[in-house]
């Protein structure tokens, strides 16, 4: 279901044309808002003019005049594409981002200068996957859209973001930079590490012909995002390592206390664990979440609203809708009961 909110902006640009960017072009499109596309390779605007959408040859071209840009380009090019859309868009123009993690470009936008209208963000969704023919307008809905709000002076950006997602029907989410990729290490970028490892021994095994033979559901949703373009993985985990490590080196611990029951033959240990693994697979299925309205004057609660959106983040709940006006903003907030 399209979003009611009335939409804040009158052009937005999309600077990378992958799956992710594709998508987002795809869904404003059909909101009805003007947005341009750009993307250094030739072909990929060819193909995205022949689904209908608008694309510029220059970069310079695309992002200029806009209200909002989205950074969608590799993640290892974020920190220069940044800087190079920095001084060739207006002034007042919002300036966002798609990586999967925050903490390095939100650096380089303060080191720039712009963090008063740069929002680092991170939508939790895609495929294994890749390029503009795997976009989809629908990809975005019911998954998690993170905006990396941390100060006061970040309010303005997030409140238009905000106001703008509300149509891609997500579930918004703000939290710090570094929150952020602590949070997806263990539950986004380990995943691939588990993903890859168990493909890569049955790669190796003596028994790979008998055990793809056999493979089934569980197998092949264990192994699912080792689809994911090798190089995509690697430059999302290279970016992530610090906590990425961390989390390994928890993850073996828990590895060797199976490993140790097992050897001990220590049946009730072992389903001890499982049971502990179920609880939280059911949480994950079953969370009960409750549903409000928050409202704040634009000019009098801004320390107030800036406290309350990251605490939203922080305890687990979300934002289904932002209504923006000249004088009020007003949250639709889902939190955990």
């Amino acid at each position: 279901m399209v979003s009611k909110t009335n939409f804040r902006v009158q052009r937005v640009s999309v600077l990378g044309i992958g799956q992710i960017g594709g998508s987002i072009m795809l869904r404003l499109a059909e909101l009805g808002i003007n947005v341009v596309g750009w993307d250094p390779d030739n072909l990929v605007c060819a193909e995205a003019r022949a689904m209908g959408l608008n694309c510029e040859d220059k970069l310079d071209e695309a992002a200029a005049n806009s209200n909002i840009v989205f950074l969608a380009g590799p993640l290892s090019a974020l920190p220069a594409l940044l800087a190079e859309v920095v001084p060739i868009s207006q002034p007042d123009c919002i300036i966002t981002d798609v990586g999967s993690t925050k903490t390095d470009i939100v650096a380089a936008a303060r080191k720039l200068g712009c963090v008063n209208r740069f929002i680092g963000g991170h939508p939790m969704a895609g495929t294994e996957a890749s390029g503009i023919k795997a976009a989809n307008p629908d990809l975005f809905r019911g998954a998690a859209w993170v905006l990396a709000l941390e100060k006061e002076e970040e309010l303005g950006s997030f409140r238009t973001l905000a106001n703008l997602l509300s149509g891609f029907g997500v579930r918004l989410v703000p939290l710090a930079a570094r929150r952020h990729d602590e949070t997806v290490a263990l539950s986004s970028h380990l995943p691939h590490i588990l993903a890859g490892s168990l493909a890569k021994s049955v790669s190796r095994s003596p028994l790979k012909h008998s055990i793809l033979s056999l493979a089934a559901g569980s197998f092949r949703d264990g192994t699912r995002v080792a689809s994911t373009l090798p190089e995509r993985t690697t430059d999302m985990l290279w970016h992530n390592r610090k906590f990425l490590i961390e989390d390994i080196r928890a993850f073996r611990q828990i590895l060797d206390v199976f490993v140790e029951a097992a050897e001990q033959e220590d049946q009730s240990q072992l389903q001890a664990r499982f049971e502990e693994a179920f609880r939280l697979r059911q949480e994950l299925l079953t969370r009960n979440m409750r549903q409000f309205r928050e409202k704040f004057d634009l000019t009098l609660d801004r320390s107030r609203e800036t406290q309350f959106l990251c605490e939203v983040g922080m305890i687990g709940g979300h934002i289904a809708d932002c209504e923006l006006t000249d004088t009020m903003v007003a949250y639709s907030v889902w939190l955990p009961s």
